[in-house]
């Protein structure tokens, strides 16, 4: 039968390694207030109005609202919101969400969340066709004084990489002690066990040298 108690300590004797993978990523959040909004019924299709640019992981952004849409073959009966990337790096990799504000500013509406896009190059634009329907919008409690708030949650992840961990267990790291300080303890206990014989001894000759003389003279 195997000795466990050896397989163990031979375990123990293995050395170890760690690495950790870390995905880097920048946020911002971004809200674009269009005013007048009625006055923006019927501008036509293709005809946008655009935020100020903000950054996000190293790149500047701009919201691109349609308000009668984006689509020269398609019905006017939808606005379209987009995300742009005005200039920065190329393929840029890119969660985000576009929703409409509530007059409160606490709920957003609808909330469009997307899976990770690739911006390609600069002039690159992600986002939602049909963001909203215009004879829903007319009559929802998302125009507060005839003004529209989108708001959009960016986040660039910029990569990931590599680094080497120190984890070294309890176990790794007693056994390396006990390894370095084995002699030392040896050595000592090999001078304790001299010392108590030697004393041993001079105590047995002592008594035998008080049982020969009992008045020491």
């Amino acid at each position: 039968m195997a000795d466990l108690s050896a397989s163990s300590a031979g375990w123990r004797r293995l050395p170890k390694t760690s690495s950790v993978s870390l995905t880097e990523a920048a946020t911002a959040t971004h809200e674009f207030r269009v005013t007048s909004y009625s006055l923006l019924d019927g501008v036509g299709v293709g005809q946008h109005v655009s935020s100020s640019i903000f950054s996000a992981g190293g790149c500047h952004w701009i919201i691109r609202f349609y308000p009668d849409g984006c689509k020269e073959n398609g019905s006017a009966a939808w606005s379209s919101v987009f995300l742009h990337l005005l200039w920065g790096a190329t393929d840029v990799r890119v969660m985000y969400g576009l929703g409409i504000l509530q007059k409160d500013g606490t709920e957003v509406w609808p909330v469009t969340q997307t899976a990770t896009e690739i911006f390609e190059a600069p002039s690159d634009s992600r986002g939602y066709p049909d963001f909203v329907a215009k004879s829903w919008l007319k009559h929802s409690s998302c125009l507060d004084g005839d003004c529209l708030t989108i708001r959009c949650v960016l986040t660039v992840i910029k990569g990931s990489h590599v680094e080497d961990v120190d984890v070294g267990s309890v176990g790794s790291y007693a056994w390396s002690v006990f390894r370095i300080a084995r002699p030392i303890f040896a050595a000592f206990w090999h001078c304790h066990g001299l010392v108590r014989e030697l004393v041993a001894r001079g105590s047995a000759k002592f008594r035998q040298a008080e049982e020969l003389d009992p008045q020491g003279g």
